[in-house]
């Protein structure tokens, strides 16, 4: 289900196709760079010419035989020709380019200073024009690897893209799994009360609603309020103990200020789903489950304690919950957390530590 989501999302993403974070700052580096050669140009046919003004039109002349020369051969030929290892087309046709861009840098060049009847302090000579070609040449040899190292940033920004879209689909998916084995217990609870004409339903459908609440809003965004995870949490645990009669010998404590803190929604609750499932808590002599969570430092702690059964202890491996968890603290906090499941002695224990 992920590979078909991934696969369809990265071949329909306009983002994928155009990489547009250099754009500006390649855009600006050539603009700059155009201006400087201009420039330099400009001196030396000043030399010839014996003025600025006067050397204003061979410079334009052999900027734009130079324009086409570097980005004919940037966009056309190493795309075509390079890109796909076809090595001696393209170095035959980056020689007819630069002959031909050269003849006319040349040629043309020296006809306007000729037309407009302006005297050459220096002359044209068969040396200049192999200085031209030379000038030519070094503007292919240098966009030549600024081409590969523009690919290279691109190929760069398009992993992390891909990277960063396969991990929203990532989310998408194990939140999916989530939430609806959340509904599916809740709805299972207030069957069963239905059918005992119980006063405790409303009091269920209310915390049921509640819930819903907070899965449908709140958690369309990438992180919520804990201070709103919490109360989920409690809501959770308040429609499992109206399942019986008696109170369930569950605890669950916090310790500190959560007022300006969010975490990804829906990361804790698997964890007491998993204890109200697979624990013994309905024996309300052995049972129990005890859970606290804190600010400290900087971190989040959580821990969570419960007894199980034996049998269900020797076969508990986890289940889809709380393999969900784990891939979802790698993905959204990667070098940010430790998690730590044990079991021995008919306990289950978790414990978990988030770098905020």
């Amino acid at each position: 289900m992920i590979e078909f989501y991934y696969l369809h999302h990265m071949t329909n993403s306009p983002q994928i196709i155009q990489s547009d974070k250099y754009k500006k700052w390649i855009q600006l580096g050539h603009l700059l760079f155009w201006v400087l050669f201009g420039g330099i140009m400009l001196i030396i046919y000043n030399g010839f010419v014996g003025g600025y003004f006067k050397a204003l039109a061979p410079t334009l002349v052999n900027l734009t035989g130079l324009l086409i020369l570097t980005y004919v051969h940037l966009w056309y030929l190493l795309p075509r020709f390079f890109n796909k290892k076809n090595y001696l087309v393209y170095g035959v046709l980056v020689f007819v380019l630069l002959l031909l861009t050269t003849l006319f840098r040349f040629i043309v060049g020296w006809e306007i200073v000729r037309i407009l009847g302006w005297e050459l302090t220096n002359e044209f000579t068969p040396d200049y024009f192999v200085g031209m070609m030379v000038t030519g040449l070094f503007l292919i040899l240098i966009t030549l690897p600024l081409r590969l190292i523009e690919n290279y940033f691109k190929k760069e920004e398009l992993e992390q893209e891909l990277k960063t879209q396969q991990l929203e689909a990532e989310l998408r998916f194990l939140k999916a799994q989530v939430n609806p084995h959340f509904l599916f217990n809740a709805l299972n609870n207030i069957y069963s009360l239905s059918f005992t004409n119980s006063s405790q339903t409303p009091e269920m459908i209310l915390k049921l609603s509640d819930m819903m609440s907070y899965m449908l809003y709140d958690c369309k965004t990438e992180k919520v309020k804990l201070t709103n995870e919490i109360n989920y949490l409690h809501n959770f645990i308040a429609l499992q103990q109206l399942k019986k009669d008696g109170e369930l010998n569950v605890e669950f404590l916090t310790k500190g200020d959560f007022s300006n803190i969010h975490i990804t929604p829906m990361l804790f609750i698997p964890f007491f789903e998993n204890a109200f499932k697979h624990g013994n808590l309905e024996d309300m002599k052995n049972g129990w489950l005890q859970s606290e969570m804190k600010v400290e430092n900087g971190s989040l702690f959580f821990y969570i304690k419960n007894t199980v059964l034996k049998e269900k202890l020797k076969n508990e491996k986890g289940g889809v919950g709380l393999e969900n968890v784990r891939e979802r603290l790698n993905l959204l906090y990667p070098d940010r957390h430790k998690l730590k499941i044990g079991k021995k002695e008919r306990v289950f224990e978790v414990e978990i530590e988030i770098q905020l």
